[in-house]
């Protein structure tokens, strides 16, 4: 025999509605979420490589990855494709709160030997790993880095150039101001002369 409250709840439960509605909860909503968290894991991870100035004057890397499911994921920094386990902390995966996660794993190196690491992620969402390095930061992502030199020696060439031509053109002016200055003079020392004769 069932106690009263317990009794209520069979009744709810057999008449059909809640009974109904957790059934279409479980075979419809659950399905559909479940199916959209694991098309998130399939996607690409959103993934960044940022650089951090140690207080040691070396430098930190950090991989951070989110957006992925499920929870499993590799990381691991490389340097020159070996792996460095010993020099890599790793801060456990945690969740983001839109049923999602995240994961960072950091490196400290001495300055000027970023361009020789990389960071792979392997996850089953993946059909291959990942490898991502730290890039330069792109000041104008309409010009390509390795022309940021070019350009600047360019536009430096073309101020020299107008500065040269302003003052060239600066001192013909001035120049021909003082033959003009020079000329006047002379014309009004000639209307002198001839008006005392």
């Amino acid at each position: 025999m069932l106690e009263p409250q317990a009794q209520s709840s069979k009744h709810k439960w057999e008449v059909g509605s809640e009974a109904e509605r957790v059934k279409v909860y479980l075979e419809v909503v659950c399905v559909h979420w479940l199916h959209k968290y694991l098309e998130m894991g399939k996607e690409a991870l959103t993934r960044t490589v940022t650089h951090h100035t140690a207080p040691k004057g070396g430098v930190t890397l950090r991989w951070r990855v989110q957006d992925f499911y499920p929870t499993e994921i590799s990381l691991t920094w490389l340097k020159d494709g070996e792996e460095q386990l010993q020099d890599t902390d790793f801060i456990e995966t945690r969740p983001r709160g839109d049923g999602t996660f995240q994961k960072w794993a950091t490196v400290e190196l001495p300055p000027g030997e970023e361009r020789k690491y990389t960071c792979r992620v392997q996850h089953q969402g993946l059909s291959e790993p990942l490898f991502l390095k730290w890039e330069l930061p792109v000041l104008y992502p309409w010009i390509p880095r390795r022309e940021y030199i070019i350009y600047a020696v360019v536009i430096i060439l073309f101020l020299f150039l107008f500065v040269i031509l302003a003052g060239t053109e600066l001192q013909k002016k001035n120049e021909f101001s003082d033959r003009k200055l020079e000329i006047e003079r002379m014309s009004v020392n000639c209307r002198v002369v001839d008006s005392s004769i």
